[in-house]
């Protein structure tokens, strides 16, 4: 699977899955869409290329894991009314 094919199939996993993540009446089918925003977070960070050192790599991947899960957090957060 060349590189643009896997970023598509991420892209449109991740698009599907927080779209299953958006609040609604019903619960049904966010388990999928946490499964596919995972598999596709998987897939972005499978493309980073190295950035040298382990130390300096882990924090960057740690960082950037954090801030997207934050941010689809953020969206897909229900409110009570």
């Amino acid at each position: 699977m060349t590189a643009g094919w896997l970023y598509a199939a991420a892209t449109a996993l991740g698009t599907l899955g927080l779209w299953l993540l958006l609040p609604r009446y019903r619960t049904r089918g966010r388990w999928i869409g946490a499964v596919l925003g995972v598999v596709a977070l998987g897939l972005f960070l499978s493309r980073i290329p190295a950035l040298g050192r382990a130390l300096d790599e882990s924090v960057f991947l740690v960082l950037a894991t954090v801030t997207v899960v934050s941010g689809a957090a953020a969206v897909t957060f229900h409110v009570a009314q």
